[in-house]
């Protein structure tokens, strides 16, 4: 089968696809990709590289409708041209106007939703906007893949899909050989708690940051980092100014962008993500394959990870307070308790999130998808 994927960029491509796209390749299928051109191109398996389109007004937070038209017309252009016998879809604006676009030619389709994001976030006028195109365009996929069960079904109360047409699969995956195990640090002083994420507000960076300075005013000997890009293009985003006030009086240690975090994953004792809302994030998933506890919320996609006081400890969204104290209880944990914790997570990784799992479940998702003739 020629499989064409379209994202909406080529690091989302590397980072998160490239794993499934090898798994098809062996299986014999004959596998494209299409997405706005960046500097993780060269990453991607040589393979795939020769077989890539870039897609030039896929603009992730454009607001003009007009590009989005024009989008319509390229994606068009580009499967009238490569001829796919499948088109699978990430994020926003390749789900809905590339489902539109595959409809147009007569090419099947499926959707895949790795979380609901901002526009499901914030009520307003993008939330409207985003919910209407999503009832029109999902008319049209064979598929509309889930990463939980909360998305799914805000979307199918909200947004009128058809149920029928759903599946959950169990986010991405990750590499547990790849993040392998590794003891955690036995030096206690100071405690070294670490966030992995895009700096913006719905990652619960603030309550992070609050949580940190409750704990200084308790006297903790903790270290809390961060480790994330300063994402501009986000509404939420994080601005420099603020990044630096809280670096500048002692709040956090942020440590940049990692393109290889486990280092910082092993010299960390627990791995903090108080998110508002994801589809399974993968920061989590990397922490538990490397048997580090975790703290959590107890929001969509995030609750999926922890087992409260087994693998981690899960709080409320938006609760610095809770979070502190839930940060202060894995400070005051031994070593033989928080190591316990780490291996339930890792053993949970290989229950439910393995890539090998989510590459089989994604086989059977392809191979029940009809071949149809253009």
């Amino acid at each position: 089968m020629k499989i064409l994927f379209v994202d909406n960029s080529t690091w989302n491509i590397y980072n998160f696809r490239q794993h499934l796209l090898q798994r098809l390749q062996r299986e014999g299928h004959e596998l494209y990709f299409a997405a706005p051109s960046d500097r993780y191109l060269e990453r991607v398996d040589p393979t795939f590289r020769t077989r890539f389109f870039p897609v030039h007004y896929l603009l992730p937070r454009g607001k003009n409708p007009f590009h989005d038209l024009q989008l319509f017309i390229e994606l068009s252009r580009l499967y009238r041209h490569v001829k796919p016998d499948l088109v699978i879809h990430y994020t926003i604006k390749p789900n809905i106007f590339g489902s539109f676009a595959a409809c147009w030619v007569g090419i099947p389709s499926i959707a895949i939703l790795t979380g609901l994001g901002y526009s499901f976030l914030h009520r307003g006028p993008i939330h409207f906007l985003v919910s209407r195109l999503y009832r029109q365009a999902f008319r049209f996929p064979k598929k509309i893949v889930f990463y939980n069960e909360d998305d799914r079904q805000q979307l199918v109360r909200t947004t009128l899909i058809d149920p029928a047409k759903t599946l959950i699969l169990p986010g991405s995956g990750v590499d547990a050989a790849h993040f392998a195990p590794s003891p955690l640090p036995s030096e206690r002083t100071p405690f070294h708690f670490l966030f992995i994420g895009r700096l913006i507000h719905d990652k619960g960076i603030r309550e992070y940051v609050e949580a940190s300075a409750i704990l200084a005013q308790k006297g903790l000997n903790v270290q809390c980092q961060i480790i994330g890009e300063l994402h501009s293009g986000n509404p939420t985003a994080i601005s420099e100014t603020e990044l630096r006030q809280w670096t500048e009086t002692g709040l956090i240690n942020y440590l940049g962008l990692a393109e290889d975090v486990r280092p910082y994953i092993q010299q960390a004792h627990v791995v903090v993500l108080p998110s508002y809302r994801e589809g399974i994030p993968k920061s989590l998933l990397e922490a538990m394959a490397m048997a580090r506890p975790i703290v959590t919320t107890d929001a969509p996609g995030c609750k999926e990870t922890v087992e409260d006081g087994i693998n981690g400890l899960s709080v409320p969204v938006k609760n610095a307070r809770a979070l502190a104290e839930a940060m202060e209880k894995m400070h005051s944990f031994s070593l033989d308790t928080l190591t316990a914790m780490g291996q339930a997570g890792r053993k949970r990784v290989f229950q439910y999130f393995e890539q090998s799992i989510v590459a089989e479940r994604f086989m059977e998702l392809v191979k029940n998808v009809k071949e149809p003739k253009l």
